[in-house]
């Protein structure tokens, strides 16, 4: 079955149980953002070994919120008969404790931060900068739409911000602290590579202005 069914070339789209909607609804607005998300987390799955498995269920959980997000207004309960499995509470939770530990961790921020100091950094901050203005998004949407939006959906994704975050400073911290990034040692090899170019530029410029100098001079 192709994914061009032709049925929004006229600008409508459908929610839960093929109800018809504007492709600028604030729900299918909302649920577009989040899979912007959803996809960031998937380039810091990438490059994250580590927690990698923890990345996949954060987006199994936010395939979960896009599910509810999607039900039209008044049909909560057919979408718990129809078998849907809705956010898990237990993720909020986790963010706490994860965030908890993280800070306890981490030196105590005294100032503005700067991202780009390391490569692996940025794997953090691009899914960072899809969830803090989605956390703000829900805010408007839970006042719009407040039978769609749950207390958990707000909390959960504020949270998520927070904790991704805290992810990015941990990778500089561990970065600085150890200096066995790979990309960080790649980045620090080339820049000394640079140097040596330059250096070794400037020799030859002073080599051959002596020369020419001293030519001068007996000429």
């Amino acid at each position: 079955m192709s994914i061009s069914t032709r049925k929004g070339d006229l600008g409508s789209t459908s929610l839960l149980f093929n109800i018809r909607v504007p492709k600028d609804h604030a729900q299918i607005e909302a649920n577009g953002r989040l899979d912007e998300l959803l996809k960031a987390l998937g380039i810091a799955r990438a490059f994250s070994v580590d927690l990698s498995p923890r990345l996949r269920r954060i987006q199994e959980d936010l395939s979960c919120i896009m599910a509810e997000i999607a039900i039209p207004e008044g049909m909560r309960d057919r979408f718990a008969k129809a078998g849907y499995n809705g956010l898990r509470a237990e993720l909020l939770v986790e963010l706490d404790a994860e965030i908890q530990a993280l800070e306890n961790i981490l030196p105590r921020q005294t100032g503005w931060e700067w991202p780009g100091e390391h490569q692996e950094e940025r794997f953090w901050r691009v899914p960072e900068l899809f969830a803090a203005p989605l956390s703000a998004r829900f805010y408007s949407l839970s006042r719009s739409h407040p039978t769609v939006v749950t207390e958990l959906h707000l909390k959960t994704l504020n949270r998520l911000s927070d904790w991704l975050h805290l992810q990015g400073r941990a990778s500089v911290w561990v970065c600085n602290r150890e200096k066995s990034c790979a990309s960080c040692s790649l980045q620090r090899s080339r820049r000394s590579h640079r140097i040596q170019v330059v250096r070794s530029a400037h020799a030859v410029c002073w080599r051959f202005c002596c020369r020419w100098g001293l030519w001068i001079a007996h000429s």
